[in-house]
């Protein structure tokens, strides 16, 4: 699966939340960063990425309730009158979605909350954007309070971050832990510390537990 992340956040190196979220990136994921005022060819690259992706996100910090211009600018200058044509005679069904960042609570974007709408709400330009080219629109990637994280909420973050992006729509609970396992494995000892091992393990004996059952219910039902 191709999968592309397109960056549009506005001196990316002055924040905290997408420079995580950037060095959290796993391997077989292409990421770039969208530029201000792009020239001909740099627009065609990007329709380009676009036409190659299998599944494609926009990443941005949430501004007042919407995108920063450069996430805006960006539609406007990819979506010509015949890249929507060339865009929507493909035959291939894309998965878009989108990766913010807030620096409110999660629990103020409801009804009755501070800020008085959901975030599905507020993002519903984006989930129109899929509608209209036939796109599956994915649960949007939130992260809310990066500087107010734990070192453990962080890493389980990165877990759940991976795991959004890699993993198909509902995926099972053995391949969400398989990968798991995986990422267990490539952060290694200098990211979570000297339990690697034994973390591992507790995943892989959670995953036999759940073939035993799975195995009980089987014989169960061939018994009744």
């Amino acid at each position: 699966m191709n999968i592309t992340i397109l960056c549009g956040v506005p001196e990316i190196e002055n924040s905290a939340s997408h420079q995580f979220l950037k060095a959290s990136v796993p391997d077989g994921v292409y990421f770039e960063e969208l530029v201000d005022n792009p020239d001909d060819e740099t627009i065609k690259h990007y329709q380009q990425l676009l036409l190659d992706a299998d599944r494609f996100f926009l990443e941005f910090p949430l501004y007042w309730y919407q995108a920063p211009g450069i996430i805006s600018d960006w539609c406007a200058d990819i979506f010509t009158d015949a890249f929507i044509q060339k865009l929507k005679r493909q035959d291939d069904h894309k998965e878009f979605g989108v990766i913010i960042s807030v620096g409110t609570p999660l629990s103020d974007y409801q009804k009755g909350g501070r800020q008085g709408f959901s975030l599905s709400e507020i993002l519903t330009p984006f989930a129109t954007i899929a509608h209209y080219f036939h796109f599956t629109y994915l649960t949007p990637f939130v992260l809310s309070q990066y500087m107010y994280m734990t070192d453990v909420e962080r890493r389980e973050k990165l877990v759940e971050y991976q795991q959004h992006l890699l993993l198909p729509r509902n995926a099972s609970f053995t391949k969400r832990a398989h990968l798991i396992i995986d990422q267990i494995e490539a952060m290694g000892e200098e990211v979570i510390g000297d339990t690697p091992e034994l973390l591992t393990m507790a995943v892989e004996d959670d995953l036999n537990k759940l073939d035993d059952l799975r195995q009980q219910i089987k014989w169960q039902e061939a018994n009744e």
